[in-house]
């Protein structure tokens, strides 16, 4: 799922904020950052260049990317805790802000989460989310966002409870996801 964030000393307030911001949107090409460009464009309104300028640097260098400085925020995908928030929030409390609601349950919302290998994500927020150190930024509880579903991940069985009663993977219920683990 991806994930607008960035520190909370930063006072980024999400895709109201992106305009005339430094967005760290991915790696110099690929689906990554062919999603957050468009995730941007019905969010707040602007393309890169012609509003927010965006900036690119491979998968190993995103935390740096942060912590450095050289961006006010990241769109990246996220995970249910996620490995990059944990090591950048080491540096300072981090903030997520969901997908403006009224978007995502819009047009444009329906167009990416209806996307082939898409889905339109809604997932109470409780505490540990992301992740420790990290907080969501929602209109009404509830962090939306939106994925890409592909292979045994598009197949996995909903079928656990967080502490507040939504669904979550099962595979979350017995340990944090760590990317690259199989």
């Amino acid at each position: 799922m991806f994930g607008l964030d960035a520190f909370e000393s930063a006072n980024f307030c999400g895709y109201d904020a992106v305009e005339g911001s430094t967005i760290y949107n991915g790696p110099p090409r690929g689906a990554a950052l062919n999603k957050a460009r468009a995730m941007i464009r019905p969010a707040a309104g602007l393309d890169e260049g012609n509003g927010y300028e965006g900036v690119q640097v491979n998968w190993g260098q995103a935390v740096s990317a942060m912590t450095d400085g050289s961006a006010d925020a990241l769109l990246l995908p996220v995970n249910f805790p996620g490995g990059r928030l944990a090591r950048a929030s080491i540096s300072g409390a981090i903030v997520v802000h969901s997908f403006p609601k009224e978007v995502f349950e819009g047009e444009a919302g329906s167009r990416f989460g209806n996307a082939p290998g898409g889905a339109a994500v809604v997932q109470e927020i409780y505490d540990g989310l992301f992740g420790p150190n990290t907080s969501l930024v929602s209109e009404d509880g509830m962090f939306r966002g939106f994925a890409d579903i592909e292979g045994k991940w598009s197949t996995l069985p909903w079928t656990t409870r967080s502490p507040t009663g939504s669904l979550k993977p099962s595979w979350a219920a017995s340990k944090p996801f760590a990317a690259g683990r199989r």
